[in-house]
């Protein structure tokens, strides 16, 4: 027999077992918040020290707007990372979106450096390059489908041709992508101002989407039931003492695109 049994619990269901048989069961949307608010915490500090660090105004502590970053964007992932786990367990077909979009990098960034080398007309060549990224964006999900079936399938063969066909088309998007992608860094050199907060985004995203679909252990499990408000609360209260200086504000929104907006 196998040796787990399923118990009711406050968070609806609960596997009790061995830990590889405790499938992704839909969780309550109060343990889904919790968890998300305790992995907001760290996650919005190591998101404010880049933050922190561009903090060039005079008399501004540097440590008050780490605080205040830290503060801020521990609610952003929070509030990311727990949309994501109240959605969970997500639909199946959904791993095919970021894969394609991995399958496409690099060749967009190609097809992007070709028309911008040989389109002397730049409407014609924005028109063009939608068309063929549209299709090649579709072309890249059909593959990247036909890879995870692959995968998931009993058969060892098909396992083995997936896997190939997963990592060959990544190395392939690589090799394909590297010189626009090496063109691309070089330009951005000369753009800081706009390369930070690309660079603050797909940092705050990646965390987000950890944030949103990690496995916490059973024990975090039952410290994120105070731990999360508790998170929550430091962040708030850091956010209001880091901001009664009058400078800090006006020094967080040069260093940061969110609180600029905001």
């Amino acid at each position: 027999m196998t040796p787990f049994s399923v118990t009711q619990s406050t968070r609806r269901y609960r596997i009790v077992g061995l830990k590889s048989q405790r499938p992704t069961l839909p969780m309550s949307n109060a343990a889904a918040w919790q968890e998300a608010a305790l992995f907001g915490l760290p996650a919005g500090a190591l998101l404010a020290l880049p933050v922190a660090l561009r903090n060039v105004s005079p008399g501004v502590s540097t440590g008050l707007v780490w605080l205040a970053a830290t503060g801020l964007l521990s609610i952003a992932v929070a509030l990311c990372a727990g949309l994501l786990r109240m959605a969970r367990p997500l639909p199946s077909a959904v791993p095919i979106v970021p894969m394609g979009v991995v399958f496409a990098l690099g060749p967009l960034t190609f097809l992007g450096t070709a028309l911008h080398a040989h389109t002397h007309h730049r409407p014609l060549g924005a028109a063009t390059f939608a068309v063929l990224s549209v299709a090649l964006l579709l072309g890249c999900f059909a593959l990247a489908a036909r890879a995870r079936a692959c995968i998931a399938s009993s058969d060892s063969g098909k396992r083995l041709f997936g896997r190939a066909l997963f990592y060959g088309t990544i190395a392939f998007s690589l090799a394909l992508g590297l010189r626009g992608f090496v063109v691309l860094l070089g330009t951005a050199k000369a753009h800081a101002t706009y390369l930070a907060p690309i660079l603050d985004g797909l940092l705050g995203v990646s965390l987000s989407l950890v944030g949103g679909f990690i496995r916490f252990t059973p024990k975090l499990e039952q410290v994120a039931r105070i731990g999360g408000p508790l998170s929550m609360l430091a962040c708030v209260l850091a956010l209001l003492v880091a901001l009664k200086d009058t400078h800090t504000s006006a020094a967080l929104a040069q260093c940061l695109s969110l609180w600029a907006i905001l």
